[in-house]
């Protein structure tokens, strides 16, 4: 089993954008995150495909090991830094960092463990506030199915397709808020039409 990771504070006091895979992000909104990474203190990470989008991203969130095995010819060209909840996946590629998850409310204070929220979004959410975040802004949260689950369509193959997003959102997301506030983070939801209704929310170009 590979070693554990210690998520460090490298980006302590700044905003964090967590970009999603949700069927309303579009390359307008992935520009100006850009714009606001290269001239403000303004840290990006990535889910699952949408590396594909924002190749220039901090960091890259997966956690499910066959998604890493797909993507395995495209995401070596990732520049940024790699972790997965998964130690299969670390195992496997000795540039992901393993972080142990736990399956627990809210968001998690302790810088060697992240809680899962049975989703990706939900983990990379935490990770960045264990990186550091005063303010984290989402896109690609729409956490609805209306036809298309994804900007980039449906996972190909044997990849996971399954979404059961009103559970994530009454067991998981709901449990959030109250956690960020006492860590002192601010979370914003600039994801249009998204039910992720516990978040305050705004435009993307008024909050960057």
């Amino acid at each position: 089993m590979p070693r554990a990771a210690t998520i460090p504070r490298i980006f302590d006091g700044e905003t964090f954008v967590v970009i999603a895979s949700g069927p309303s992000l579009n390359l307008r909104q992935v520009a100006a995150v850009y714009r606001a990474r290269v001239s403000e203190n303004c840290a990006t990470i990535v889910v699952n495909d949408s590396y594909q989008a924002a190749p220039w991203a901090d960091v890259l969130y997966a956690c499910d090991y066959k998604w890493w095995e797909h993507h395995k010819p495209w995401v070596k060209y990732f520049g940024g830094i790699c972790y997965s909840c998964m130690p299969e996946v670390a195992t496997a590629w000795q540039r992901v960092h393993w972080i142990p998850f736990q399956d627990a409310p809210g968001l998690s204070n302790d810088p060697e463990i992240i809680h899962s929220g049975c989703n990706s979004g939900y983990q990379a959410v935490n990770l960045a506030a264990l990186m550091g975040a005063q303010k984290i802004v989402l896109l690609g949260f729409d956490h609805t199915c209306n036809g298309q689950k994804h900007w980039f369509g449906n996972h190909p193959g044997n990849l996971n397709k399954y979404s059961d997003y009103h559970r994530w959102i009454a067991d998981a997301w709901a449990t959030v808020p109250v956690s960020a506030g006492k860590m002192g983070i601010d979370i914003v939801n600039c994801t249009p039409g998204s039910l992720l209704d516990m978040f305050r929310q705004n435009s993307l170009e008024a909050e960057l």
